[in-house]
């Protein structure tokens, strides 16, 4: 996966199933990723980017993130229906016809959410 920062001329490529260049990726879990910052200019190395996509990230050696560490997110409250935002799920066609018991109809609704959703792939 390639990142680049156009406005520092920087750029790096994430290798996944990888801890170093040299490493197979038959050698190590494939949510771990290695990769360098380099100077886009020149190819300097300007830092070494290493971890675990699920829970830890390290440049050059430091440990930036880790998902241990991170603090509990906070609860879930449900929100009434004014507070909702318009494309909440509840406010879905087929659910609304589904509670009035209008099962057919609630039908040709979700078969046309399918035909949306399978013409915006």
């Amino acid at each position: 996966m390639d990142f680049r920062d156009e406005r520092n001329s920087l750029y790096c490529r994430l290798q996944f199933g990888v801890s170093k260049p040299t490493h197979s990726s038959s050698h190590v879990p494939s949510d771990f990723f290695y990769g360098e910052i380099k100077d886009a200019a020149t190819g300097a190395s300007r830092s070494v980017v290493t971890g675990s996509w699920i829970d830890q990230v390290n440049f050059d050696g430091k440990r930036y993130w880790d998902a241990c560490s991170c603090p509990a997110p906070a609860p879930l409250e449900a929100c009434t229906d004014s507070e909702a935002l318009p494309t909440d799920s509840r406010f879905r066609q087929d659910i609304l016809c589904l509670r009035e018991g209008l099962i057919e109809e609630a039908q040709d609704w979700k078969l046309e959410l399918d035909a949306v959703q399978r013409r915006d792939r």
